[in-house]
């Protein structure tokens, strides 16, 4: 049960990472002009979500 608590952990670790990433890049799209503030909020608050979620997941195992 441990090691596979373990397993999750990283698994979900992987994904906040990933979703940093998709932060990073979304970031970019605003500054370059590819998509529109409100676009860009509204996605970053998204991400931000998802991200929130899965560290509250993590407590909840620990």
């Amino acid at each position: 049960m441990y090691y596979v608590g373990r397993q999750y952990i990283s698994a979900l670790m992987k994904e906040i990472r990933e979703h940093e990433e998709r932060l990073e890049v979304l970031k970019l799209y605003y500054e370059e002009g590819l998509i529109s503030e409100e676009s860009y909020k509204y996605h970053r608050e998204k991400i931000r979500k998802n991200i929130r979620d899965i560290w509250e997941t993590i407590r909840e195992m620990m």
